[in-house]
């Protein structure tokens, strides 16, 4: 018996230092550096006040280096009808894996406009009954660097308006 205890004893410590080896291999790959990666794009929310067009793009930067932006253009779609095609210079610099905010302030295109009318009209109902109502956006951007080279990106979603707030959509 005591024979026995030996030996589940040798193969418990045989399976130990098998598994710590494992273990130590897998972790001894070192951390790669991420780079080159396109920001992730999030659509923050639009405000409209008369036919201007204020539109806030979030971007997150994935990278392990900073991400030096000169530029941005956007083309903002309603139900494939164009309400903002806008540009902003500026020199930001987003930190490592950080995340900023843009406003571009715009006129809104007559069509978009339109169709943000057509897709939250409140004629003949109480000012609450949009807010269940939903329309398909879409955003094309151009990044352009501090080198001048571009970058395209895109999203896609759903705008639904801020309850108890005209003009204001998320």
């Amino acid at each position: 018996m005591i024979d026995g205890v030996k030996t589940s004893s040798r193969q418990l410590a045989i399976l130990a230092l098998l598994a710590a080896g494992l273990i130590l291999s897998a972790c001894g790959s070192g951390s790669r550096e991420i780079r080159g990666e396109l920001p992730l794009i999030r659509f923050e929310g639009l405000t409209l006040d008369g036919d201007q067009a204020s539109l806030y793009i979030g971007l997150r930067n994935l990278n392990d280096r900073s991400l030096n932006l000169s530029e941005l253009k956007v083309r903002f779609f309603i139900e494939q009808s164009l309400l903002v095609d806008a540009s902003r210079d500026f020199n930001i610099d987003i930190s490592a894996r950080g995340r900023e905010v843009f406003n571009l302030r715009s006129s809104g295109e007559r069509e978009g406009l339109r169709a943000l009318q057509r897709e939250f009209a409140t004629e003949g109902q109480s000012s609450a009954s949009p807010a269940g109502r939903n329309a398909g956006w879409r955003m094309e951007l151009t990044l352009i660097d501090e080198e001048g080279r571009e970058s395209e990106a895109s999203a896609q979603g759903f705008l639904h308006p801020v309850p108890g707030r005209p003009g204001q959509f998320r």
